[in-house]
């Protein structure tokens, strides 16, 4: 606990936002995920000019954004996509 400007103790450690947040990364014990260079755009500014390929090792049961806080706000207005 700590101690705070209030007097009322407050726990210390990760905010309740990086917690929530942190759903999807809570899987141990995988493997990393592999990155390939898709390919090169010469004419792109420098930041964008590898264009990469991610194939994470899933484990088995796991859907990617499935967590609350990825869920969408509102529908899209028509047209928009």
């Amino acid at each position: 606990m700590v101690g705070t400007r209030s007097g009322r103790p407050r726990r210390a450690g990760a905010s309740r936002q990086k917690r929530r947040r942190a759903g999807d990364r809570r899987v141990t014990g995988v493997p990393l995920p592999k990155v390939t260079v898709a390919g090169v755009n010469a004419d792109a500014p420098l930041q964008f000019r590898l264009r990469c390929r991610l194939s994470p090792p899933w484990p088995a049961g796991f859907t990617a954004c499935s967590d609350e806080v990825f869920k969408a706000l509102g529908k899209p207005p028509s047209g928009a996509w």
